[in-house]
């Protein structure tokens, strides 16, 4: 839980509680370290994938939606930016 508190930058705490829900919601499963007795291992169920999948298809419809009314040029202003926007939020 620790790893991935500091690779999404949240606490420990807040993990703790996103990955009982998920779990609670069937999302996720978690099973015992067998490396290390305090730790869990998290892995996404089936309905997890397809929650995934079912958001990432609703964000691509979202920003195509927004993309729609620009121009040629507007767009490659855009995708332009994305690298420097990219680093922006890269940890580190």
């Amino acid at each position: 839980m620790a790893e991935l508190a500091q690779a999404e930058l949240v606490s420990a705490p807040s993990i703790t509680r996103l990955a009982a829900e998920l779990e609670a919601r069937s999302l996720i499963s978690r099973t015992a370290d067998p490396a290390d007795g305090r730790a869990s291992l998290l892995q996404v169920t089936d309905a997890g994938l397809e929650a995934v999948r079912l958001a990432r298809h609703a964000r691509r419809q979202i920003v195509a939606e927004l993309l729609e009314p620009l121009t040629a040029e507007e767009i490659a202003t855009i995708e332009a930016a994305l690298p420097a926007l990219e680093r922006m939020i890269q940890p580190g």
